[in-house]
């Protein structure tokens, strides 16, 4: 009952989009996203780390005083030009101070709602503030979230800032702050649905290893706007599968993978017949065995396949099924692998 599979040469060799597999075991990356985390520097001497170590102290006085006066401000709700500047300097020093955030929003509130020209210079001039913490902590939830709030407001460019955020994934395409804030402008630009899959397909075939560019792709598929039927299923999971014979131990596709057989399985809005899904299921437990095949070791093969066969099951006598030769991924050794 399983279709015999034929896999493209250039798929097999993973010379696919300049893609190169990582060195080492798939998901063993050295720090956050693969990027080696940032080693304490051993070669300062007394001197040097006494002096750092006074730089240390001055700031974090510092920080100390600024926070008592703009803490005692909010709650008085003074707002005059010396104390907003105090809190300018505070996110800067640390990005994920919310409440000098809601500080900036308790002044900024009213002047916004009363619209004109001082609300277009009000919302640059915040945006500023937030895009300055921005570049202290890339990935400040208090910064992203404050600037979403100033830009909700309706006075700045939608597009400036889908560029801005562009901008920012070029340098960190896996920032998963800066995908949801691109999510944001595109909600409020209204989705062009094909803009989006075209752009997370050429963050994908950049890195097939980015799980924030797979992830915004299901988001934009799965919105009632998405267009999600069979036939882009099928076409999805062509898509997909480069992804897994590139680097079968990269969980990324196939979490993807896993949401396009989902999605086709129990989406109301997909209209697929019983044995369309069925020859689907086929065809993807038969690319798990070609994977396995080619890294044995790759545990995710074995997984996604195990709950295919489980979903076919429910769809076809599973007694034919389980007793059919050269599924690749069998029995006890599926669940020693995915042990």
């Amino acid at each position: 009952p399983f279709v015999s599979t034929f896999v493209p040469e250039h798929v097999r060799t993973c010379e696919y989009a300049g893609y190169t597999p990582r060195e080492g075991t798939g998901n063993d990356n050295a720090g956050m996203h693969g990027r080696p985390r940032a080693k304490a520097d051993t070669s300062l001497d007394a001197a040097q780390k006494l002096e750092q170590r006074a730089r240390r102290t001055k700031k974090a006085r510092l920080f100390g005083e600024l926070c008592s006066k703009v803490l005692d401000a909010h709650a008085s709700n003074s707002y005059d030009a010396a104390l907003l500047k105090m809190s300018e300097k505070l996110v800067q020093m640390n990005p994920e101070m919310y409440t000098v955030w809601n500080y900036r929003r308790a002044h900024l509130a009213p002047i916004l709602s009363r619209g004109g020209d001082e609300a277009v210079d009000a919302s640059t001039r915040e945006l500023a503030v937030a895009e300055a913490a921005l570049m202290q902590n890339p990935k400040s939830y208090a910064a992203f979230h404050h600037r979403k709030w100033v830009v909700s407001a309706g006075f700045c460019s939608l597009e400036r800032e889908l560029a801005l955020v562009e901008a920012l994934l070029e340098a960190d395409e896996r920032n998963f702050h800066g995908w949801g804030y691109r999510r944001a402008i595109v909600g409020m630009m209204g989705l062009d649905r094909g803009r989006e899959l075209a752009y997370s397909r050429r963050k994908i075939e950049d890195n097939f290893s980015n799980y924030s560019a797979w992830h915004h792709r299901s988001v934009v598929l799965g919105l009632p706007a998405g267009g999600l039927t069979g036939a882009v299923i099928e076409e999805e999971l062509a898509f997909v599968r480069q992804a897994c014979y590139t680097d079968p131990r990269d969980q990324s596709g196939w979490f993807y993978h896993r949401w396009l057989t989902g999605k086709l399985l129990v989406a109301e809005d997909v209209r697929v017949a019983e044995a369309e899904k069925a020859r689907i299921l086929r065809f993807e437990i038969d690319m798990c065995r070609g994977v396995h095949e080619l890294d044995p070791a790759a545990k995710w093969p074995v997984v996604i396949a195990r709950g295919l066969l489980t979903a076919l099951a429910g769809l076809v006598d599973f007694g034919a099924l389980a007793g059919a030769s050269g599924v690749g991924v069998r029995g006890e050794d599926a669940d020693a692998d995915a042990d």
